[in-house]
Parts: structure tokens; sequence; C-alpha cells
């Protein structure tokens, strides 16, 4: 976990930095707590209310490799790779519960969640619906499978976005039933990595630039060709950050 004073925007400075056991794949954040997705080492709960003294608070090794992490009304949902969906309860850190679990086909790479729904992309095996009325007992609601590779997801607008790597971006009805399930896509010029949204558009990171699309129908309304190859990509305000394995963190 890198901290990163971003005071000037301009002039980005790294202020502290926790190695994680793991590989730090995502995080959830509170006022005072990072949940990481920590690949091998499940979810590692770190205290960053001081954030030069930045301390381990916690921990959970899910069976699979965490690659996601997201907290919805008290359940923590984690993207456990070749494990599926983990459904965990760590309100109090020295005694976290396993709640549920869904193990879906592919490999779970990202999750979110609406109203009763997880959405996971799950690799090569799509999009996964799976209903959590009752998060101890998670059951498949429907699958979309798209061409590429699931590698992120996001519910909006009514519909479920996946970056799917070289399918680009595909917008899924959330009634799979549907057919066909997809209702849109667009396939970006690079491998869709990541996306996010912000006042009506839909932003999508590729290896080649950071992209702007109106929602439904998805059309390019800009783009940007960074030198980045992005891996996750954020939006807060106006600025959009872009996480790069070998080339840091850029900001537009």
């Amino acid at each position: 976990l890198g901290i990163i004073n971003l005071a000037n925007p301009a002039a980005p400075t790294t202020i502290a930095v926790y190695d994680t056991p793991g590989f730090a794949n995502k995080l959830w954040l509170t006022a005072t707590l990072a949940y990481v997705a920590d690949g091998i080492s499940g979810v590692q709960v770190l205290n960053i209310t001081d954030p030069l003294a930045i301390a381990l608070a916690g921990s959970y090794d899910t069976p699979g490799t965490a690659q996601d992490v997201i907290i919805v009304e008290g359940l923590t949902y984690v993207a456990d790779g070749p494990m599926g969906l983990r459904i965990l309860n760590l309100t109090d850190l020295n005694s976290p519960v396993d709640v549920g679990y869904y193990n879906t086909t592919g490999s779970a790479e990202a999750v979110d969640v609406e109203s009763n729904f997880a959405f996971v992309a799950d690799g090569t095996s799509g999009v996964q619906i799976i209903k959590i009325t009752n998060p101890d007992a998670p059951v498949l609601d429907g699958t979309c499978d798209t061409p590429g590779y699931a590698q992120a997801v996001m519910f909006y607008g009514g519909y479920i976005y996946t970056a799917d790597g070289s399918g680009g971006l595909r917008a899924i009805n959330k009634d799979v039933t549907i057919t066909p399930c997809e209702h849109r896509f667009y396939d970006t010029p690079g491998l869709t990595v990541d996306l996010s949204w912000f006042e009506g558009f839909v932003y999508a990171a590729d290896t080649s630039a950071l992209r702007g699309l109106s929602s439904i129908p998805i059309a390019e309304v800009g783009a940007y060709q960074s030198p980045a190859l992005p891996d996750q990509l954020s939006l807060a305000g106006d600025l959009a950050y872009l996480a790069d394995p070998w080339q840091g963190l850029r900001i537009l």
C-alpha cells in the first residue's frame, strides 16, 4: 500500500509505503481503515489513521487469490480468483467470519454489488450475476459470457459494464434472460482493463488511452493518449488517476 500526497497534483509525493505479504491488487477505504485484496494473502486490513504509522489491524486468508474487495452494508465481498465470490463479516477483526461463498466457473477478478445482487467479472466466463439475498447461501442468477476476459465490473444506470480485455467495453442487461444478454459494446483499440463513471459518462482505461464514452448508446466522445499502460482507473472530481504497474501513478 502506497500513500501519496496530492496537495499539489502536478507534483505528487509518496509519504508512506506498507509492504503487505501478498500482491496488493485492489483497495477499499474507510475513514480509518484500508482493506487490501492481497492475492494469496487474502484480505489485509490496515489502520491508516496516521499515514506515517500504518499498522496491521487484522486479516483474513481467503482460500483463493483475493483480486478485489468492497464493503456493502457491513459485509465484505471478495473476488477471490479461482475460488469465486467470498462473503465475509469483518466487523470484529479479532473474529472474522466467512459468511458464504459462490464458486464461479472462471476466475473472479472483480466484484460490484447493487441491491440483492453481486456482479462478478469472471475472466473467461464473462460476467456472473449472483443473488445475495441470503449472504450465507448465494446462488447464481445468470451469466453473460463475454468474448474477451472480464476483469472489471461496474453497475451503472441500470446496466452492468465490464472491462473485457480484448473484448473492449461491454454493457450487459441486468436481466440476462433477455437475448442477447449484451445491450451494447464498444471495442476499444487496446485491451480494456478498468472502468469508472462520472456525470453521465463511462470512462474506460485501455492499453492505448483513457477513453470517455457516453453510456447508452456507447460512443466515444474523447480520448487521451497517455504514455501509461494502465492497470487501474479511478475518478475523483475532475481528475482521473491511472495506476501503471511499470511507470507509477499518472493524474489527468
